[in-house]
């Protein structure tokens, strides 16, 4: 019988992924990083209580740009994303 690994936690391992596209404090383009459209509202949703809220801009030029879907699920356009720890 094959010995399995203790289970990873899901939002340890959801918040590992979105670090890794999103370092800590550094303000990112991610549709440098091929991404083009993402759950902005959703992935805040389980996030935000983990202290680890994703913060979007607006930017100039349709090139950078990530269609993000609001919590209504309608698309609003941002460049620039950065993970923060949430203050409090």
């Amino acid at each position: 019988m094959a010995e399995t690994n203790a289970p990873v936690s899901c939002p340890d391992t959801s918040v590992a992924q979105v670090r890794a596209l999103l370092p800590e404090g550094r303000r990112v383009y991610l549709r440098e990083n091929g991404i083009t459209e993402l759950p902005l509202h959703g992935l805040n949703t389980f996030l935000e209580p983990l202290w680890w809220p994703i913060h979007a801009a607006k930017v100039q030029g349709s090139k950078r740009v990530v269609a993000c879907a609001d919590r209504t699920g309608r698309a609003e356009w941002f460049g620039l994303f950065e993970l923060r720890v949430r203050e409090g």
